[in-house]
C-alpha cells in the first residue's frame, strides 16, 4: 500500500477535527489514491454533516451504484436536499433525473424548474440547455409534454419493419448532441462474436461516444422520450445513448444489430440485458454526401435530413431475429456524418 502523503495526512487530521470541507477534500484525495472504502466513509461523513457538494456527489454514486451502495431512492433524496439548498450542480442533476423517466414517470415540471434555478445561479450547462429549449418553444411543462408525443412515422417496409420520421428533433437539439460528443470521440466498438465482449474491429472504422446517466442532461432525455414515443417502446428499454461520427471514407460494414442467440459468447449479455429488438437512428446533420444506411437484403439505401429518424426492428413479429435486417453504414464522400444511435432491448436496462 502506498504511504500516505503529508498533505493527505493533514487533510485527514483536519477532517477528524470536524472540518467538513476538509472531510470532502480528503474523500476526493483518497479516491484519487485508490482508497475507495476510506474515501466513501469520508464522503458519507461530509454528506451527513450537511455539505451540499458531498450530498450531490454521494447521491449520484448511489443512483448508479458506482463507488457506493446502489440505492437510487436515497441517492435522489440526497440530490434533492442539495438542490433545495441551492447547489447549482445538484439542481442540474435533479433536472436530468426528473426528466429521465427511469425512476417513475418523467416529471417535466420538476425538471424545468430545477434547470431554471440552476441557470439563475449561472451554471453554464443549464444556461445552454435553456437556450436550446427556448429556441424550440419549450418553455412550459405542457409544451414539453406536447413535444414528447411524436407523430406516427412513415412505414418504409413491413418485414422487416422499417420506419422514418422527418423532423423528429429540432436542429438545435441535434447541435447540442454534436457539441457534447465531439470532445470525447474514440474508436467505435462492436460485439465480438468470436471471443465475446466488445472491442474495436476492422469492420468498423468510425468513431463515437456513449453517454451514461450522469452525462445525459434534460435536453438529451427529451430526445430519448420523443424517440420512445415515435417507436412505441418504453424509454426504460433503451440502452444508454451513443453518438456516431463518420469522417470521409469511414464505414461500418455489413452487420446485424441483434445478438445471435445460438452464439455461446452472447449468452451472458442476452440473459442479463436481453435482445436488441429495435434500432433507432437520428440524423444529427445532413451536410454530407452519400453515407446512407443500406439494407443489403432489401437492396435499399435510406438517409434522413437533419433531425430525422430511421428506426427498424431487428426481430420479426414472432420475436425471432431477422436476417433481412443485415445493413451497413456507408461512408460519406464529402463532409462528416453524425448520428444519434439508440438500441432498444426487450426489457428494462440497468442504469449506467
Amino acid at each position: 500500500m502506498e504511504p500516505m502523503t503529508t498533505d493527505l495526512a493533514a487533510l485527514i487530521a483536519r477532517a477528524e477535527a470536524g472540518d467538513i470541507d476538509a472531510t470532502l477534500r480528503a474523500s476526493a484525495e483518497l479516491t484519487r489514491a485508490g482508497k475507495h472504502e476510506q474515501a466513501l466513509n469520508y464522503l458519507i461523513r461530509a454528506s451527513n454533516g450537511g455539505h451540499v457538494v458531498a450530498q450531490a456527489t454521494l447521491g449520484l454514486r448511489m443512483v448508479t451504484g458506482r463507488m457506493a451502495p446502489l440505492d437510487p431512492v436515497k441517492g435522489i433524496e440526497l440530490i434533492r436536499a442539495s438542490a433545495i439548498a441551492g447547489n447549482p450542480e445538484a439542481l442540474s442533476y435533479l433536472s436530468s433525473l426528473a426528466a429521465s423517466g427511469l425512476f417513475g414517470p418523467a416529471d417535466w415540471s420538476t425538471a424545468l424548474m430545477a434547470l431554471a434555478r440552476a441557470a439563475e445561479r449561472k451554471l453554464a450547462s443549464a444556461e445552454a440547455q435553456l437556450k436550446v429549449l427556448h429556441a424550440a418553444g419549450l418553455n412550459t411543462p405542457g409544451a414539453i409534454m406536447d413535444f414528447v408525443r411524436a407523430s406516427n412515422p412513415r412505414v418504409i417496409s413491413e418485414a422487416p419493419r422499417i420506419v422514418t420520421l422527418e423532423g423528429l428533433l429540432p436542429h438545435d437539439f441535434c447541435a447540442h448532441w454534436i457539441s457534447h460528443t465531439a470532445p470525447k470521440l474514440s474508436a467505435a466498438h462492436v460485439y465480438d462474436a468470436e471471443k465475446g465482449g466488445r472491442r474495436t474491429h476492422g469492420m468498423r472504422s468510425n468513431t463515437g461516444a456513449g453517454f451514461s446517466l450522469l452525462e445525459t442532461d434534460m435536453v438529451m432525455h427529451l430526445c430519448r422520450a420523443r424517440i420512445a414515443s415515435a417507436i412505441k417502446r418504453p424509454v426504460q428499454f433503451q440502452e444508454a445513448p451513443n453518438v456516431l461520427h463518420y469522417a470521409v471514407g469511414e464505414t461500418f460494414s455489413a452487420h446485424f444489430d441483434y445478438l445471435a442467440p445460438e452464439n455461446p459468447n452472447f449468452q451472458q449479455p442476452l440473459a442479463t440485458l436481453g435482445q436488441r429488438v429495435c434500432t433507432a437512428l437520428v440524423y444529427l446533420n445532413d451536410d454530407f454526401d452519400a453515407g446512407e444506411t443500406r439494407f443489403l437484403e432489401l437492396d435499399r439505401s435510406i438517409r434522413c435530413r437533419t433531425g430525422g429518424l430511421l428506426a427498424f426492428d431487428n426481430v420479426d413479429s414472432q420475436g425471432a431475429v431477422d436476417p433481412k435486417t443485415l445493413h451497413e453504414g456507408t461512408p460519406p464522400t464529402r463532409g462528416e456524418k453524425w448520428l444519434l444511435s439508440v438500441w432498444v432491448r426487450d426489457r428494462p436496462q440497468p442504469i449506467i
